[in-house]
């Protein structure tokens, strides 16, 4: 998947602590929230992502051809408990949520579902320690039947010598796995809209 253009409906960038909880994304053109480069400790907690154009959460750092050691990506940030209905309504490279150059990133306890590609999507490897846990997904990759539910590929960028500088502890990707769905009741709170 190539990112288009950086933007969304939210758009950070070198912001630390940020923190979204109980929007209403209805119905957007584009991109919901977009964390670019350097985003660190923000969350997006409990919102609602109905009928995006593109993708629901997106988290893209930038490197200096393979150096990740200027620390402009996205890290130690929580994506969790968000309901994510319908995501690429008008461009088809999409996802409930897609990364590249992030590292140590929680995404737990979405739901995701609807959407013609990958419901998440690992863009790389980058420096890994992202946890991912208790999602569940389903009724994507309904235009394309080239993969699953999620897809993940791995591409070092960073060498073993910026990783180890930079992250101590890189545990890599975790499973998604399915947990106990809550119910999927839509969720009240501010909207945004298109």
């Amino acid at each position: 998947m190539t990112v288009r253009h950086r933007g969304g409906a939210v758009f950070l960038q070198g912001v630390e602590n940020a923190s979204f909880s109980r929007i209403r994304f209805d119905q957007l053109e584009g991109n919901g929230v977009f964390l670019s480069n350097h985003v660190k400790g923000s969350e997006i907690v409990d919102c609602d992502f109905w009928r995006t154009g593109d993708s629901a959460v997106l988290a893209v750092g930038s490197s200096s051809l393979n150096n990740g050691s200027s620390a402009e990506y996205p890290s130690q940030n929580t994506i969790s408990r968000n309901y994510m209905d319908t995501v690429g309504v008008n461009m088809k490279q999409t996802s409930c949520y897609f990364k590249a150059l992030t590292y140590d990133n929680l995404i737990q306890d979405n739901i995701c579902f609807t959407g013609p590609r990958a419901g998440l999507n690992w863009n790389d490897g980058f420096l890994g320690g992202d946890l991912v846990e208790g999602n569940v997904i389903f009724d994507m990759v309904r235009e394309t039947g080239d993969r699953k539910c999620s897809c993940s590929l791995s591409v070092l960028l960073a060498s073993h010598e910026a990783a180890a500088q930079m992250a101590p502890s890189t545990a890599g990707i975790g499973g998604s796995g399915s947990s106990t769905a809550r119910s999927p009741a839509r969720r009240s709170g501010p909207a945004l809209t298109a």
